[in-house]
C-alpha cells in the first residue's frame, strides 16, 4: 500500500489546517453527516444539505467543533434538526468528505457538489463542468449509481476511449424509470482512443450521435446531396428520470464519459487528496477544501 501522505482522522473531520467557522442551525436533518456540503435554508441562519443544483454552498458541516450539548455522538452520526452546528469553510484545509454514488476518483481531481451533499469528480468543459463516469462492457443497459440532481442543467456529453474497439455506446437515463437509455448519446464511435467528437453532420439523420435529450431539432440542407444538422438545446433535469445508463456493442472497451453540466452550485470545491471509489456506495474521501 502506498503512503499517501494523508490519514483519515479518528473522532474528528478535519485532517490538517485551520478552516474559518460559524454556528448555523439545522433547518432539515435529511443526509446532515458531517463531512457534507451545505447550502443556506430558508435563513440566512439556516443549512440544509447541499442538492448539487439550486443554491451555491456556503460550506461543509463540521463535527469536532460544534458544541457539545449539540454534537453527535460520532462524525457518522447524522444531526439533528434545529441543533446548532459548526459550519467550515474558508479553504486551504483538508477534510474528510464523500464521494458521490457511482463515481471513482483519483487524487487531484477537481470536485463540484453533487446530491445529499457529496461530491463528484469533474473536468472544465466549454460550456460548465463534466462530472467524471467511468465505462467498460456492458452489452445491455447498465445503470451506473449516478443520479442526477433535479433541477441541475446537461449541456452535453463527451466520451473519452481508453481501451478502443470496433464498437459505439449509447448514453441517457435509465429506461425503467421513465428515461431514455440514448437519450444523451445515440451510437457514438468508440473504434479510436482519446475525446470523440461527436457525428454532427451527415446525410442520414439516425446517423448524429446527439441523443434527442440534447438535439431539439434537425435542419436538413437544400443540397442535392442533403445533409442533417441538429439544434443543440441544453436538457433540465427533472424530478423522476435522473439514473445515469448507458449500453455498449459486444466488444472490451473502457472509458469514461463526461456529463457536462451547470447549476447555481456548479463550481469547484475541492480538490481530491486520495483515490476513492463510491462506485456502489458513499464513499469517504480526503480533499483540500477549495471553499
Amino acid at each position: 500500500m502506498v503512503d499517501s501522505g494523508f490519514q483519515t482522522p479518528t473522532n474528528r473531520i478535519i485532517e490538517r489546517g485551520t478552516p474559518l467557522t460559524i454556528e448555523m442551525e439545522v433547518e432539515t436533518a435529511t443526509n446532515m453527516y458531517a463531512g457534507r456540503l451545505v447550502q443556506a435554508g430558508t435563513t440566512a441562519a439556516e443549512v440544509v444539505v447541499c442538492d448539487g443544483a439550486t443554491k451555491p454552498p456556503v460550506g461543509w458541516l463540521g463535527w469536532e467543533n460544534t458544541a457539545g450539548e449539540f454534537r453527535p455522538a460520532t462524525p457518522s452520526t447524522i444531526y439533528t434538526v434545529n441543533h446548532m452546528a459548526a459550519v467550515h469553510f474558508g479553504g486551504n484545509f483538508v477534510i474528510n468528505a464523500k464521494l458521490g454514488v457511482g463515481f471513482v476518483a483519483a487524487r487531484g481531481d477537481i470536485l463540484v457538489p453533487w446530491n445529499d451533499g457529496t461530491l463528484a469528480p469533474a473536468i472544465k468543459l466549454k460550456d460548465g463542468w463534466g462530472v467524471k463516469v467511468g465505462f467498460i462492457k456492458k452489452t445491455s443497459e447498465f445503470t451506473t449509481g449516478v443520479v442526477l440532481p433535479s433541477g441541475i442543467m446537461v449541456n452535453d456529453v463527451i466520451v473519452e476511449v481508453v481501451t478502443n474497439a470496433s464498437a459505439t455506446i449509447d448514453i441517457g437515463l435509465l429506461a425503467s424509470e421513465s428515461g431514455d437509455a440514448d437519450g444523451f448519446i445515440d451510437g457514438e464511435d468508440l473504434t479510436t482512443a482519446g475525446f470523440v467528437n461527436h457525428n454532427l453532420v451527415d446525410g442520414t439523420a439516425s446517423n448524429i450521435t446527439l441523443g434527442v435529450l440534447l438535439d431539439e431539432a434537425q435542419i436538413k440542407t437544400a443540397d442535392t446531396s442533403a445533409l442533417y444538422l441538429p439544434i443543440k438545446n441544453f436538457y433540465l433535469v427533472g424530478a423522476t428520470a435522473k439514473k445515469v445508463s448507458y449500453t455498449t456493442s459486444d466488444a472490451t472497451v473502457t472509458g469514461n464519459f463526461y456529463i457536462e453540466v451547470m447549476s447555481k452550485a456548479t463550481m469547484p470545491v475541492a480538490k481530491a487528496m486520495v483515490a476513492a471509489d463510491a462506485s456502489s456506495a458513499v464513499a469517504d474521501m480526503l480533499v483540500l477544501s477549495l471553499i
